[in-house]
């Protein structure tokens, strides 16, 4: 799965080149373009979401939805699926972790990133462990966060208060 890139997060998306670059640089830039659209499409692995996706049967199916490409018809729920999921999972766990006998299982660094950045990471983390691809969705985005953001000693207790 590719790395998630927020929709309008791109820098100098929208510029032009000016036509005094001249036919040469254009024909570059395209090139340039081409070439990178096609390296990109070559590691790919990104896949149509179903609706059978939303069941969220394993973390296959969350995978499919963060790692959604932009130009799929189901794009704008797939997303918002994935962030809905990803949100809940931290604020059940801030909840039962805030709880008098409360353990965190995982501790987010400050200022806890965005929710963007966090998608990307969780697609890299799944591609580097497809192994747990066939794992309920909850079991894997919990291993990757214990991974991601093991809590020390003074990250737990500065959470706890």
């Amino acid at each position: 799965m590719p790395s998630f890139v927020p929709l309008g997060t791109m820098r100098g998306a929208s510029r032009q080149v000016p036509s005094h670059h001249g036919k040469a640089r254009m024909n570059r830039l395209s090139r340039m373009a081409v070439a990178a659209i096609a390296a990109a499409a070559e590691t790919s692995t990104v896949v149509a979401v179903t609706t059978e996706d939303f069941a969220i049967r394993n973390a296959q199916d969350l995978v499919d939805l963060c790692g959604v490409a932009a130009s799929d018809p189901n794009a704008a729920a797939a997303i918002h699926f994935c962030h809905g999921y990803g949100l809940g999972v931290v604020q059940y766990h801030d909840a039962i972790a805030a709880g008098p006998r409360g353990v965190r299982l995982f501790c987010p660094t400050e200022p806890r990133p965005s929710r963007d950045a966090v998608v990307g990471l969780f697609i890299d983390w799944a591609k580097r462990n497809p192994q747990r691809m066939g794992e309920p969705a909850i079991d894997a985005v919990i291993r990757f966060a214990t991974e991601t953001w093991p809590c020390t000693t003074t990250r737990t207790k500065a959470k706890a208060k």
